[in-house]
């Protein structure tokens, strides 16, 4: 039963049993992240070799950055594309789920239940407004994601400009 007020929400239920999931789908969105954040320091490294700039990598060697940049990349794109998967995986389910749930709870409605109800209205549920849960599931990494992820970002502009990177804001 809601409490004194609030109506009953579905959304938490649905995210504490997909928890295991869409916390492996974070984990490959942070990993994803930090190759997209390592992607500036190598080309920061590539440019003072190329500058003639004191570097961690002596300048014979330093087609070695190029290679890992190429390979960053890379990493950055199969890990992204991993984590789309694995949260649009989540969403399909959870939207499966709950088709399945609705649908049952359909069948179970009394023929004079069932008159309150237009089959526009059942279709909108069992459509849209399904496919409304699946999004936010598979997107709720993003709520905890995009802050941190402009963080990183906010201090690598200080680490690379300094205090003056702040300016951007």
């Amino acid at each position: 039963a809601a409490a004194a007020g609030r109506e009953p929400t579905v959304i938490w239920p649905i995210l504490w049993t997909v928890r295991r999931r869409m916390g492996i789908a974070g984990a490959w969105k942070v990993l994803g992240d930090i190759f997209k954040l390592v992607n500036p320091l190598i080309l920061q490294q590539i440019l003072l070799v190329v500058e003639g700039g004191e570097t961690f990598v002596a300048r014979e060697r330093a087609w070695l950055l190029a290679v890992l940049l190429f390979c960053t990349t890379w990493m950055q794109i199969i890990i992204d594309q991993r984590y789309m998967y694995f949260s649009q995986r989540v969403g399909f389910r959870t939207q499966c789920a709950m088709i399945s749930v609705l649908y049952r709870q359909i069948l179970q409605l009394t023929p004079g239940a069932r008159a309150a109800y237009s089959s526009g209205k059942i279709a909108n549920l069992m459509s849209t407004d399904c496919a409304k849960v699946q999004t936010c599931v598979s997107q709720f990494n993003l709520l905890w994601l995009v802050p941190t992820h402009f963080l990183l970002a906010l201090s690598l502009l200080i680490y690379t400009v300094g205090i003056a990177g702040l300016a951007g804001l």
